[in-house]
């Protein structure tokens, strides 16, 4: 029994096999330096994870800052993008514990947004609680928020802000919203 030998040959083919060869080696390292960087992205929501699990929020919003940052870097892969949403939400709770509810509310939002945009009902679901969650602190602690004017005719401007917020079920909850002209 002979063993199988490879033969090039002088043929024209040979350009045509280099660079076949040249392709292959190129993708694989492509592949390579995207599973580095998912890897890495991995990497620091996990990381996120654990600190705010151990109440260590300065260091998990830092960690959820690197995950957006990969994230808007390749906004465009099917990846990142299922989990962009989830990102925004949680550093939008990591700003909720550092009282920075303005940020909060931002990320919060961000996470909202992306979830229908994606049309994933859980991360909406998960992002309507955050924020409602919020919500309910800065009333029930009666804190400043920047709540938008909303002007009820062309001339008078409106203040409306939550003053409190009711769980009535699974799915359900009551706001009592105070208005008032500015």
């Amino acid at each position: 029994p002979s063993m199988p030998t490879f033969v090039f040959s002088k043929e024209k083919s040979m350009p045509r096999t280099r660079l076949l060869l040249l392709f292959l080696c190129f993708m694989l390292s492509g592949i390579t330096s995207f599973s580095q960087i998912e890897k890495e992205y991995d990497t620091a929501t996990l990381r996120a994870e654990r600190f705010y699990k151990n109440k260590m929020y300065d260091s998990a919003l830092s960690y959820n800052l690197q995950a957006i940052k990969i994230t808007r870097q390749y906004k465009e892969n099917p990846y990142f993008l299922a989990l962009s949403q989830v990102v925004m939400l949680n550093t939008g709770k990591c700003y909720r514990e550092l009282k920075e509810f303005a940020n909060a509310h931002k990320y919060m939002n961000y996470s909202l947004l992306l979830a229908r945009a994606n049309k994933i009902p859980v991360d909406v679901g998960a992002a309507f609680i955050e924020l409602n969650n919020l919500h309910r602190t800065i009333a029930e602690n009666n804190l400043p928020f920047p709540y938008p004017t909303v002007p009820a005719t062309e001339e008078i401007p409106m203040l409306f802000s939550i003053s409190k917020i009711e769980k009535l079920g699974l799915d359900s909850v009551r706001l009592t919203i105070r208005g008032g002209r500015l």
